[in-house]
C-alpha cells in the first residue's frame, strides 16, 4: 500500500468514467440429463457485479435456483486491475 493518503483516490480520478463504473454480469446455470439424453437448462441466474478500480471485485454469493430442483450452489469472484495499457497501433 502506498503511504501517500488519497493515493488510491488520485488513480481512480485518472481514470476514464468507462474504468471506473464497470457492472459485470455473470450467467450461472443448473443444467439436468438423464441417462444418456442431452443436457438441457432446468433454471438460470444471472448476477451482476460492480468492480472498482482500486478495490477491485470480491464477491461470496449463494445462489439459490429455485424450489422445485432444489439446487444451490456458492460463488466466490476475486478480480483486481493488474495494468492498464494503451492499445498498440502500428
Amino acid at each position: 500500500m502506498s503511504e501517500r493518503p488519497g493515493f488510491c483516490r488520485e488513480i481512480a480520478n485518472g481514470l476514464p468514467i468507462e474504468l471506473r463504473q464497470v457492472n459485470t454480469k455473470i450467467g450461472i446455470s443448473a443444467s439436468f440429463t438423464q441417462g444418456q439424453g442431452a443436457i438441457e437448462c432446468v433454471s438460470s441466474r444471472t448476477l451482476s457485479l460492480n468492480f472498482h478500480p482500486t478495490r477491485g471485485l470480491h464477491y461470496h454469493l449463494p445462489v439459490l435456483f429455485d424450489y422445485f430442483h432444489l439446487s444451490a450452489v456458492s460463488v466466490t469472484v476475486h478480480a483486481i486491475l493488474a495494468s492498464l495499457h494503451q492499445p498498440y497501433i502500428r
